[in-house]
């Protein structure tokens, strides 16, 4: 499971122009609509991912090709510097308008998002929205940062390991784990790379920890952990639009040795 794959199909979205095969409306005509906020690890500028650098996507209104006049303004907590796709067809899909605002984890917790063209507003305020998300492993010397490094991250079959989800706010989520390991099948000039999945079988403790098991039938060697975690923040405000919705996606993707 690769963490980011859905990623950069929000990333080819915004980037991507519409090909105007839609209407082209004001923000009034969106009014009852959902305005949508997303936030994820990725850069639009950097390539890979630096550590603690997120996108928000705000996206308004339906997947229709309908798009949005250029005279709308949207900013985050204030900061104008938002990128705009003004919505229309795609070669993926039809796309409603999207915004797109990069930041540094933990510039602030809270977020107060508005659309504007200087007539009609909307607004939404989420709690925690910003507050740099990501799990934190217990088990001492395990480091998510040591990709295909030999020998990182030791773990037994069976062992569970325990993640914090920082910031610790108990909120409901959801969640996706998987671990997967190459094999060679086949030999000579007929030998090809292959992968196993393993189910680690992930789950929400009572102190909001995400748990996973190393399976007991995985091979002795460097396998892949992924572990992907949703959490939907407290929505305090919203007004303009008809519904307003906020989901944070985060997690971890490492290697880790699994001990013979």
């Amino acid at each position: 499971m690769k963490r980011n794959a859905w990623l950069g199909g929000l990333v080819a979205l915004v980037l991507v122009p519409g090909a105007g095969c839609g209407v082209t409306q004001p923000l009034a005509a969106y009014k009852d609509t959902m305005l949508s906020s997303i936030l994820a690890p990725g850069s639009i500028t950097t390539t890979p991912t630096p550590p603690g650098r997120y996108l928000l996507f705000l996206s308004l209104g339906r997947a229709n090709c309908d798009s949005l006049t250029s005279d709308v303004v949207a900013t985050v907590n204030g900061d104008s510097n938002v990128s705009f796709a003004a919505g229309g067809c795609v070669p993926s899909g039809a796309s409603g308008p999207m915004f797109t605002y990069e930041l540094e984890a933990g510039d602030s917790r809270d977020a107060t998002i508005v659309l504007t063209d200087g007539k009609d507003r909307m607004q939404v305020q989420v709690e925690n929205l910003l507050a740099g998300y990501q799990l934190q492993p217990r088990k001492a010397g395990f480091d998510p940062s040591l990709n295909f490094q030999e020998g990182a991250n030791p773990v037994a079959r069976g062992e569970v390991l325990l993640f914090d989800r920082i910031p610790n706010v108990r909120a409901a989520a959801s969640l996706e784990a998987n671990m997967s390991q190459e094999h060679m099948v086949g030999t000579g000039s007929d030998a090809r790379r292959e992968w196993t999945n393993h189910d680690v079988h992930p789950a929400l403790m009572g102190d909001a920890a995400v748990q996973v098991t190393i399976p007991t039938e995985v091979n002795a060697g460097e396998a892949s952990l992924s572990v992907l975690t949703s959490e939907h923040p407290t929505i305090r405000l919203c007004e303009g639009v008809a519904s307003c919705e906020a989901q944070v996606t985060y997690g971890m993707e490492t290697t880790v040795t699994i001990l013979p």
